[in-house]
């Protein structure tokens, strides 16, 4: 009965010890390979930020935040999400390469319960290495 007492101990304590090992080494190999991954750099025009001025209720304002990558590897934008209904941005779905320049525009209608000073954001998520990015508009609507 001790021997087999005795078997059951050593295979247990076998079996922890490699277990613990094995996911040690499993971690750290996930975080050396997602440490290496190369990451765009992504350069906005006026730091992201865009003051129009005065709006009237109903007119269209549309502008063209300039973005130009500034890594080594090509930019890819995956989503530009705006704060609100009444704000919409678009882009081009193809890959910014590095040392390029293209724009996400964003077109902003104001509704009259919109008066006054204003603050929109555009979040901008990509595989660059400050992503996610926000893209500011604000202004006064009258």
């Amino acid at each position: 009965m001790k021997r087999i007492f005795l078997v059951i101990t050593i295979t247990a304590a076998f079996f922890s010890f490699g277990c613990e090992n094995h996911h040690s080494s499993n971690t750290y190999f996930l975080q050396s390979k997602e440490n290496s991954v190369p990451r765009a750099k992504v350069d906005f025009l006026n730091e992201g930020r865009f003051n129009f001025g005065r709006l009237s209720v109903g007119d269209t304002l549309a502008y063209a935040f300039k973005i130009r990558n500034i890594g080594e590897v090509p930019l890819i934008i995956n989503a530009a999400d705006p704060s609100c209904g009444c704000t919409i941005a678009s882009f081009a779905k193809k890959p910014i390469l590095p040392t390029l320049s293209d724009s996400i525009v964003i077109r902003f209608v104001p509704t009259i319960d919109q008066k006054g000073l204003i603050h929109k954001t555009i979040t901008i998520d990509s595989n660059a290495d400050t992503s996610p990015n926000l893209l500011v508009l604000h202004g006064e609507v009258i």
